[in-house]
């Protein structure tokens, strides 16, 4: 595996690692929704995207401040692995 791919895999399941089933289950829900909306009307396909964005985002807003410190680390931590090691 390369270096770019384990350093995004890592990232990938630590912030994992801070949602519940429940919370994943509704996002992969929500994804899995909207993209089947993109074989609907472009208005179908916009109000998908504005459900998943939302509900995303009312799920992230319940985590503690102690998920939330985590899950900005992982990316910040990532963003600088990603950009000192690999082209």
């Amino acid at each position: 595996m390369e270096l770019r791919t384990k350093i995004i895999a890592a990232a990938v399941q630590r912030i994992i690692g801070q949602l519940s089933f429940d919370n994943l289950t509704a996002i992969h829900e929500a994804q899995a929704f909207e993209v089947h909306a993109r074989d609907q009307s472009t208005s179908a396909q916009v109000r998908s995207r504005n459900a998943a964005s939302t509900l995303t985002r009312e799920l992230i807003e319940q985590l503690s401040e102690y998920q939330l410190d985590q899950i900005e680390a992982q990316l910040k931590l990532a963003s600088r692995d990603l950009l000192k090691y690999t082209p």
